[in-house]
């Protein structure tokens, strides 16, 4: 699994589930081949921009079109499909496993909303062997990251495309994961070799209960490109912290009791205040600024 392959977390607590999975004898054809070719199509946008990262393409005029394709794909998807999974759950309609799988990537794909309506749904798949634990632990440290929360399996990562050359650094991940990796079937020692590609500034971070988490770049122009900004002061609560890595970035470890109201950045004599918002129980927040 290579560092692009990641890409969000918290420790969900399932406590409910919306239905129970299975599969029926009798499917409805129409239904069947409407999402086998959302899924083609889920697939396929994701299989193009993969193949281009892979040869090494990052040129933002390139990749932002297949982005932007790709966010039309994923909203067609859904409005054609999350109505025929409405249909399955009230028990109108009946599924096969594919289609159900089908159904997993689209939710997966979709928004907080989307996935926190439907976590129920995934987590029955899960547990019916229609999605693999893999699959499972996507959703959830996805899930996780929509809401500023630690992962449960640190496979998310964020990455700031403004900031030229662009890295990934996964997002914090809450302690005791190895516990975590072994209970859903994941190789501790393969998951170890995974997080320990990503080194320095973007080495992971674990966060204990009453820890939290500030990160982002600094980035700037020059020659009409965006990139990240090296040595840029970062201070909170009034005390310089941190200065920024090669490539822009930061990352500042904080008791919950520290948590600023704001991050202010000193670069080139001038004095950057940015704000920090925080929700509910969140523990990190992405603090970026451009200079």
């Amino acid at each position: 699994m290579g560092r692009y392959g990641f890409i969000a977390a918290l420790a969900v607590v399932w406590t409910f589930s919306i239905c129970g999975i299975s599969s029926a004898q009798n499917t409805a054809p129409d239904y069947e081949e409407v999402l086998a070719r959302a899924f083609t199509a889920d697939q396929d946008i994701r299989l193009r921009i993969d193949s281009l990262q892979k040869a090494g393409v990052a040129d933002l005029q390139v990749l932002l079109p297949l982005y932007e394709e790709m966010a039309v794909t994923d909203e067609t998807n859904r409005r054609i499909a999350l109505p025929i999974l409405d249909l399955y759950l009230s028990g109108e309609a009946d599924l096969s496993d594919d289609s159900l799988s089908a159904l997993y990537y689209i939710i997966q794909h979709s928004d907080g909303d989307v996935q926190e309506r439907y976590r129920g749904f995934v987590y029955d798949a899960f547990r019916s062997g229609i999605i693999s634990d893999l699959e499972y632990a996507w959703f959830a440290d996805r899930l996780s990251v929509r809401r500023n929360e630690a992962q449960i399996y640190g496979l998310q990562c964020y990455v700031n495309m403004n900031a030229d050359p662009a890295h990934a650094f996964p997002y914090p991940i809450a302690k005791g994961v190895e516990k975590r990796w072994r209970k859903i079937g994941f190789s501790a020692r393969e998951m170890k070799e995974t997080l320990s590609e990503f080194v320095g500034e973007y080495a992971p971070v674990f966060l204990g209960r009453n820890e939290f988490a500030l990160f982002g770049y600094a980035v700037g122009v020059c020659g009409g490109i965006e990139q990240g900004v090296c040595g840029v002061d970062v201070s909170v609560n009034g005390k310089m912290r941190y200065k920024t890595g090669r490539n822009g970035f930061y990352v500042i470890l904080l008791d919950r009791d520290e948590v600023p109201s704001e991050v202010v950045f000193v670069h080139g004599g001038r004095r950057y205040e940015v704000p920090v918002t925080v929700s509910g129980d969140a523990d990190w927040a992405i603090v970026d600024v451009w200079l």
